[in-house]
């Protein structure tokens, strides 16, 4: 069961687990029926000014990435992956289009995304990315790893 600190906070691996998940079910919602149905992809992307092959690509991308993000296996590739795709959805359909709530959810989306490839995917994770230690603040167990940021900024006596 989920640990709550002392000041009613989740642990920093809980609250990205959700955020994983939550994302995840976005592009698989979004993804699947691209990948499944390629001829309405191709229909579609093409109705967008785009190549009609780019719609199943961007599926089999979505999905794929989803699955692993929501693992927590290679985390890092599949966040960055699906920051294009979303990138290169707000960039073609969503910023042409105006200030929509397709707009907004998009760039939540974006952000997430972000947020997810930079803090890692936390302790509740198939597979740790060995290049990543435990997010700050999280109550899980931590592991040493390199950190150049942190020892360049302790050497000149600030703080990460």
């Amino acid at each position: 069961m989920m640990q709550i600190d002392r000041h009613g906070r989740m642990p920093v691996s809980a609250t990205l687990l959700l955020t994983r998940l939550v994302v995840a079910f976005i592009f698989l919602w979004h993804g699947l029926p691209k990948a499944l149905n390629p001829d309405a992809a191709v229909q579609k992307f093409v109705g967008f000014g785009l190549p009609g092959w780019l719609g199943p690509a961007t599926g089999a991308v979505e999905v794929i990435a989803a699955a692993l993000l929501a693992l927590g296996v290679f985390h890092t590739a599949a966040a960055v992956a699906l920051v294009v795709v979303i990138a290169g959805a707000l960039v073609t359909v969503q910023i042409p289009g105006g200030f929509t709530a397709g707009l907004e959810r998009d760039l939540l989306i974006l952000a997430a995304t972000l947020t997810l490839a930079a803090a890692g995917p936390g302790q509740f994770a198939w597979k740790r990315d060995p290049n990543r230690g435990v997010a700050a603040g999280d109550t899980g167990p931590v592991r040493t790893v390199r950190r150049p940021a942190a020892t360049l900024l302790s050497r000149i006596g600030g703080s990460e």
